[in-house]
Formats: structure tokens, sequence, C-alpha cells
């Protein structure tokens, strides 16, 4: 049987890895594992409160549009002021075990002859600052219904 020899040096005397390449490689494989783990614990923090401010973003925009609709029916009499209440991350009659209670402020201002500005805070312990937006609603012929 004939052996086929390389031309190349580096392929002569391949005897495999050495004890201390591979204990190198072991630390520093090590090294990013222990990276990696040590960074997961604040990736589920994160998580967390990004699932709070989209709920409080979800229900924002809920509560703008259920006083809105309600506001553009002419027939329909305006209580000016703030109102506070707690509404709940899901949407099941009853909350359950570490379910979001959110804090939401509306409060509504005359803003002109029929023009109101609604206003919308929500917050929670992951949200402190909370989220707010508002909305100018006038009054609307065609949404006028039940007089």
């Amino acid at each position: 049987m004939q052996h086929i020899h390389s031309t190349n040096p580096d392929w002569s005397g391949d005897r495999g890895y050495t004890l201390i390449e591979v204990l190198v490689a072991l630390f520093l494989v090590l090294i990013g594992v222990l990276s990696l783990v040590s960074i997961q614990p604040q990736a589920w923090r994160l998580a967390g409160k990004s699932d709070a401010v989209g709920r409080a973003g979800e229900i924002l925009n809920s509560e703008l549009d259920r006083n809105e609709s309600f506001i553009m029916n002419a027939c329909n009499v305006v209580a000016l002021g703030t109102t506070n209440k707690t509404v709940y991350g899901t949407t099941n009659a009853t909350h359950g075990a570490g379910d979001y209670g959110y804090s939401v402020r509306t409060t509504i201002a005359n803003a002109g002859v029929e023009v109101y500005q609604v206003t919308v805070v929500v917050t929670n312990p992951s949200v402190p600052n909370g989220i707010q937006d508002s909305i100018v609603v006038t009054r609307q012929l065609y949404f006028k219904q039940g007089c």
C-alpha cells in the first residue's frame, strides 16, 4: 500500500490538541456562558416591564376610545372633572394571582362649546411614572342616538 505524503509542513506532525489548548478553550466557553447567565435576570425584568407597559397602553387606548364614543353622542350628559378607577390587566371578570392592577385617572375638561379634552393617565408599580395621552372630542350629529 502506498502512502501519500503531504507537502504542507503543518500537516506533517499533527498529533491533536494539547491539554493547554483544551483548557483555554473550555475557559473561554465558560466565560461566555457565565456572561449570558449573568444578564438573564435583567432580561426577565425587562420582559416583565415591557409586558406591563404594553398592557397599560391597551388600557389607555381603550379608555380614550370609550370616552370619545360617549362624548360624541349628543344625547349623553358629559360630567366634567377627574375620575379614578382600578383596571386589571386581564379581561377576566375576576383577577387572579399575579394580575397587575392599573390606576386609571381620567380627566374631562371643557375646551369650548361642545368641545371636550379627555386626558388619561395609567400607572402601576411596574410603570410608576405612568403613560398618558389626551384627545379633543366634539359632539357629532351622526352619533346622536338614544335621546
